[in-house]
């Protein structure tokens, strides 16, 4: 048998080896993952359906945390966002890039059952995703001034941004915040229920930024207003939180693989009031994707710049009130960044309609190529060693 022979066999049995192991690891894998998936069935159940009862947290590899990180930190005090790597990014983004997009809007109601209940925004988020599968988060104070500009008895009336969704439901409150950005918003989620922000912390096993966030430790540090800035610290603070969170929720899902978050998107549906269909889930998804979507480096934080002032109030008694006076110089810069050509949000995507099996296809391609060229690369290192032998 000549070396061409013996390095042909040799080739074979390393690509068996690698098939075998690889289905392995899989099998392994789904396993662990079924099994996560039933500890999440479990605490949605818990969140859903009693007030009481303690949400535990999953502790399995899908969800393990750097817990390491809060020893940076002094634990008897609560730090600031910039302490903790927060950046305003708004200025590092070139507005060219960021001319085609889709806008979808996080809201956090103060009550429960907001669709039922009249309620106000105690949390405005806005998610920019860009063509080139970046994201920008932009933070609106909930004192943000604003002339209500939609159909309601007080409109042209000078309030707070977060009483739009008091005064004009979701609609009402799109309506203010796309006057501010000039873009509109595509799609809404609403989280009104401390509850379900407790599971999504159990579900991600919780999350490390100057304190280990779970539980009501967790409700009580996304809700903590006592800073020097108030409200306006507490933006800063929800950015930091959502970055990690993004780049936790990208860790479990192993870089948004369809397999994992499909199954997730299940479960968190449960959770949240959202038109985000799972069609739009899946486009949203493999564009992210497509363009290698890392949220360490691909996600930007910032809050809607201003000052401190103070209205004079005709809703309520004409008493003055304090306020959060946007920036003009600063909201149109946002304004460019935000701006698109495209005011649909199926008109944004260049793949509508996008199914899961193709979604599959493309990763099931894209890990072979991967493995491809690790099995190659590593043939190429035997060969070399035959060759010098």
């Amino acid at each position: 048998m000549n070396q061409k022979e013996l390095f042909h066999i040799f080739r074979l049995l390393c690509m068996l080896v690698v098939i075998f192991f690889t289905l392995f690891i899989i099998s392994v894998n789904v396993f662990k993952y079924l099994n996560f998936l039933f500890e999440v069935n479990r605490v949605i159940d818990v969140a859903v359906t009693t007030e009481k009862e303690e949400i535990n947290i999953i502790r399995s590899h899908f969800t393990e945390e750097d817990t390491s990180i809060i020893h940076q930190y002094d634990q008897t005090i609560a730090h600031n966002a910039f302490e903790m790597g927060y950046i305003n990014q708004i200025s590092e983004l070139n507005n060219t890039e960021w001319g085609d997009g889709i806008n979808i809007l996080l809201i956090g109601s103060d009550k429960e059952n907001f669709l039922e209940k009249k309620s106000r925004a105690d949390v405005i988020i806005v998610l920019r995703i860009n063509q080139q599968g970046k994201i920008l988060a932009l933070s609106i104070p909930r004192d943000t001034l604003i002339t209500i500009d939609f159909p309601c008895a007080w409109e042209n009336q000078q309030d707070k941004i977060g009483h739009s969704l008091y005064w004009g439901g979701i609609e009402g409150l799109k309506t203010s915040i796309q006057s501010i950005i000039h873009a509109p918003i595509h799609k809404t989620v609403v989280i009104d229920n401390f509850r379900t922000y407790e599971a999504f912390l159990a579900i991600i096993g919780g999350l490390s930024t100057d304190k280990y966030l779970v539980g009501q430790k967790g409700v009580q540090w996304i809700r903590n207003r006592q800073f020097k800035f108030g409200d306006i610290e507490r933006c800063r603070r929800h950015q930091v939180f959502l970055k990690k969170a993004f780049i936790k929720v990208w860790a479990i899902t192993k870089g948004g693989s369809i397999i994992y978050t499909a199954l997730l998107y299940k479960y968190f549906a449960k959770l949240l009031e959202t038109d985000i269909a799972k069609n739009d889930f899946y486009d949203i998804l493999y564009h992210l994707k497509i363009n290698q979507f890392d949220p360490s480096q691909d996600f930007y934080t910032s809050v809607l710049e201003g000052d401190f002032g103070v209205y004079q109030s005709n809703i309520i008694k004409n008493e003055e009130l304090s306020c959060w006076l946007i920036d003009k110089k600063k909201v149109e810069i946002i304004q460019f960044l935000f701006y698109s050509n495209q005011t649909s949000y199926t008109e944004f995507f260049d793949y509508r309609n996008i199914k899961m099996s193709e979604i599959l296809i493309w990763e099931f391609k894209n890990l072979f190529h991967k493995g491809k060229n690790q099995i190659n690369k590593d043939l190429k290192n035997t060969k070399d060693i035959l060759v010098q032998n």
